[in-house]
């Protein structure tokens, strides 16, 4: 199952998800975290497929709140597993506000 997850992250790069403001280092390292741990379940522009959709103003539709947002993305909830022993609480904060602000925003 390793080699089938390394698979798929590998096939998703940062050139294929949405492009953050290169003079914001915080949604810069939201890319960055997003293209590696979350494009490969929610699609490169949040379009979904094994995990939801988050574009099309589904994510703040879903989760109003972004503090019940970074929980989820912390500890996981039901299939979606939790990176908090993966992921440092700046990047939980970074990609939390990527998928708000660039994501969120994608259209369908």
């Amino acid at each position: 199952m390793v080699g089938l997850a390394s698979v798929a992250l590998a096939a998703c790069t940062a050139g294929d998800v949405p492009a953050a403001p290169a003079d914001d280092p915080e949604l810069v390292l939201g890319r960055t975290v997003y293209a590696n741990q979350c494009a490969s379940c929610h699609g490169p522009d949040g379009g979904g497929g094994r995990g939801t959709q988050l574009n099309g103003g589904m994510l703040e539709r879903a989760h109003p709140d972004p503090a019940a947002q970074r929980d989820i993305v912390a500890n996981g909830r039901r299939t979606m597993p939790g990176f908090s022993g993966r992921l440092s609480a700046e990047e939980i904060d970074a990609v939390v506000r990527y998928t708000r602000e660039i994501i969120n925003d994608v259209s369908d």
